[in-house]
Protein backbone atom coordinates (compact mmCIF):
# COMPACT_ATOMS: atom_id res chain seq x y z
CA UNK A 1 0.00 0.00 0.00
CA UNK A 2 1.38 3.40 -0.98
CA UNK A 3 0.79 6.32 1.35
CA UNK A 4 0.18 9.67 -0.29
CA UNK A 5 2.61 12.37 0.82
CA UNK A 6 1.50 15.53 -1.00
CA UNK A 7 3.04 17.90 1.55
CA UNK A 8 6.41 16.12 1.45
CA UNK A 9 6.23 16.07 -2.36
CA UNK A 10 5.54 19.82 -2.49
CA UNK A 11 8.27 20.66 0.02
CA UNK A 12 10.79 18.45 -1.83
CA UNK A 13 9.94 20.12 -5.14
CA UNK A 14 9.95 23.70 -3.80
CA UNK A 15 12.60 23.40 -1.10
CA UNK A 16 12.49 25.16 2.24
CA UNK A 17 15.26 27.71 1.92
CA UNK A 18 17.13 28.18 5.20
CA UNK A 19 14.06 27.43 7.34
CA UNK A 20 12.37 24.23 8.43
CA UNK A 21 8.96 23.16 7.15
CA UNK A 22 6.67 21.02 9.35
CA UNK A 23 4.76 17.91 8.42
CA UNK A 24 1.90 16.88 10.71
CA UNK A 25 1.64 13.08 10.85
CA UNK A 26 -1.65 11.18 11.05
CA UNK A 27 -0.86 9.97 14.58
CA UNK A 28 -0.50 13.62 15.76
CA UNK A 29 3.26 13.44 15.89
CA UNK A 30 5.38 15.48 13.54
CA UNK A 31 8.61 16.12 11.75
CA UNK A 32 10.28 19.26 10.46
CA UNK A 33 12.54 19.17 7.43
CA UNK A 34 14.97 21.37 5.54
CA UNK A 35 15.65 20.50 1.90
CA UNK A 36 17.11 22.08 -1.22
CA UNK A 37 14.63 21.99 -4.13
CA UNK A 38 14.91 19.08 -6.52
CA UNK A 39 17.34 17.01 -4.43
CA UNK A 40 16.68 13.45 -3.32
CA UNK A 41 18.17 13.99 0.15
CA UNK A 42 16.63 15.92 3.04
CA UNK A 43 19.38 18.02 4.66
CA UNK A 44 17.82 17.92 8.15
CA UNK A 45 14.94 15.94 9.65
CA UNK A 46 13.83 16.90 13.16
CA UNK A 47 11.48 14.36 14.74
CA UNK A 48 9.20 14.92 17.72
CA UNK A 49 9.73 12.69 20.78
CA UNK A 50 6.91 10.25 19.88
CA UNK A 51 8.29 9.46 16.42
CA UNK A 52 10.12 6.16 16.16
CA UNK A 53 12.95 6.11 13.65
CA UNK A 54 13.91 2.62 12.44
CA UNK A 55 17.64 2.21 12.04
CA UNK A 56 18.27 5.50 13.83
CA UNK A 57 21.60 4.28 15.16
CA UNK A 58 22.87 4.11 11.57
CA UNK A 59 21.94 7.75 10.93
CA UNK A 60 23.95 10.73 12.05
CA UNK A 61 22.06 12.61 14.74
CA UNK A 62 22.95 15.99 16.15
CA UNK A 63 23.04 16.79 19.84
CA UNK A 64 20.61 18.98 21.77
CA UNK A 65 23.23 21.74 21.73
CA UNK A 66 23.51 21.50 17.94
CA UNK A 67 19.72 21.72 17.76
CA UNK A 68 19.77 24.78 20.00
CA UNK A 69 22.29 26.45 17.72
CA UNK A 70 20.08 25.61 14.73
CA UNK A 71 16.59 26.43 16.06
CA UNK A 72 17.45 28.79 18.90
CA UNK A 73 16.41 26.66 21.88
CA UNK A 74 17.19 23.39 23.56
CA UNK A 75 14.87 20.75 22.24
CA UNK A 76 14.21 17.12 22.98
CA UNK A 77 13.60 16.41 19.32
CA UNK A 78 16.19 14.46 17.45
CA UNK A 79 17.69 15.69 14.22
CA UNK A 80 19.04 13.49 11.45
CA UNK A 81 21.19 14.76 8.62
CA UNK A 82 21.24 13.85 4.92
CA UNK A 83 18.25 11.48 4.90
CA UNK A 84 16.95 10.19 1.54
CA UNK A 85 13.49 11.56 0.65
CA UNK A 86 12.24 7.97 0.22
CA UNK A 87 13.29 7.18 3.81
CA UNK A 88 11.31 10.21 5.05
CA UNK A 89 8.35 9.05 2.95
CA UNK A 90 8.58 5.58 4.59
CA UNK A 91 8.74 7.20 8.04
CA UNK A 92 5.58 9.18 7.27
CA UNK A 93 3.86 5.97 6.14
CA UNK A 94 4.88 4.20 9.39
CA UNK A 95 2.98 6.90 11.28
CA UNK A 96 -0.19 6.59 9.20
CA UNK A 97 0.63 9.13 6.51
CA UNK A 98 0.20 12.87 6.54
CA UNK A 99 -2.52 14.34 8.75
CA UNK A 100 -5.37 16.13 6.94
CA UNK A 101 -4.67 19.27 9.03
CA UNK A 102 -1.37 20.78 7.94
CA UNK A 103 -2.43 24.28 8.99
CA UNK A 104 -0.22 26.99 10.49
CA UNK A 105 -1.73 26.52 13.97
CA UNK A 106 -0.32 23.01 14.34
CA UNK A 107 2.99 22.63 16.19
CA UNK A 108 5.31 19.68 16.66
CA UNK A 109 4.64 18.11 20.08
CA UNK A 110 7.23 18.73 22.80
CA UNK A 111 8.60 16.11 25.15
CA UNK A 112 6.38 15.42 28.17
Amino acid sequence: MTTSTPRLDRIAADGTGPTLDRIHLADDQGIAIRIVPGTDTVAEVFVSPGVTVPGAEARKSVTRLDAWLTVGRLVERRCYLDVPVETVRALIARHGGEHADQGPGWTIPAAD
